[in-house]
């Protein structure tokens, strides 16, 4: 970033464009990411059967269920084949939040926080209706469907996902929000914290160094007053008279 302050004023306001660019998509990408993942998690599947069974009767018809999860372990009753589809419609679907929210940072430079919050939403929903597609296909070829199947399974499937997306549309949104700060909102956010750590030195961090000294001293003085009460023992035991001065 300091090496852009060094070109011109229009070469610096296109190169911070695309730098804010990458990092909406970035951030919309990271967080798909960390979905996919999430729903990839076999704690994460035994936790919406136990609590939401009723999510997983179209599956039981074969129609793909929620969100695609990347794994890199197959189900117990799942191929490596069905593994590898399925990660590619994880992947697809983070790439294509990626893809839209680059295209809609590149069309839209100057966009407010609430066309990037829907852009986001847009965006995952986008993704997972190309993925929902991709694995209701996967779906009719495994069970080997008519040509009824081969558009009814990709159907239900885009159809689960737009619906899964649709709740959760808000989770990249947020993060296309808060990826790209205003210049003013930083310069807040680093007067605040020059301030609060002036009143944390002032009214904390000096009166503990004060309160320490003050107890180091006193422990000091305690110290002294033992080691000369002792010599004085030594050199006058009990039962003794110390000898007058001659």
């Amino acid at each position: 970033m300091a090496m852009i302050q060094q070109y011109p004023a229009r070469l610096r306001a296109t190169l911070a464009h695309a730098l804010s660019g990458r990092k909406v998509a970035y951030a919309g990408g990271a967080v798909t990411l960390l979905m996919v993942l999430l729903f990839g998690l076999n704690p994460m599947l035994l936790w919406i059967t136990a609590n939401y069974g009723f999510l997983l009767i179209p599956s039981a018809l074969g129609v793909p269920l929620l969100l695609p999860g990347l794994r890199f372990t197959p189900l117990p009753d799942q191929s490596w084949t069905a593994l590898g589809c399925e990660d590619f419609a994880a992947l697809l679907l983070v790439g294509t939040v990626v893809r839209l929210l680059a295209r809609h940072r590149r069309l839209y430079p100057s966009s407010g926080r609430l066309h990037r919050f829907f852009a986001g939403w847009g965006a995952l929903m986008v993704g997972g209706l190309l993925a929902g597609l991709f694995r209701g296909l996967v779906v009719a070829r495994m069970v080997e469907a008519g040509p009824l199947g081969y558009f009814g399974y990709p159907a239900l499937g885009a159809l689960s996902a737009l619906l899964c997306t649709l709740l959760l549309g808000w989770i990249p949104g947020l993060a296309a929000v808060f990826a790209v700060v205003p210049a003013a909102a930083v310069d807040r956010a680093r007067e605040w914290w020059a301030e609060s750590g002036r009143l944390v030195l002032v009214y904390l961090v000096e009166p503990a160094t004060e309160l320490v000294h003050d107890w180091r001293d006193r422990l000091r003085k305690h110290l002294d007053d033992w080691r000369h009460d002792r010599r004085h023992d030594a050199a006058n035991p009990r039962g003794t008279t110390p000898e007058p001065p001659a």
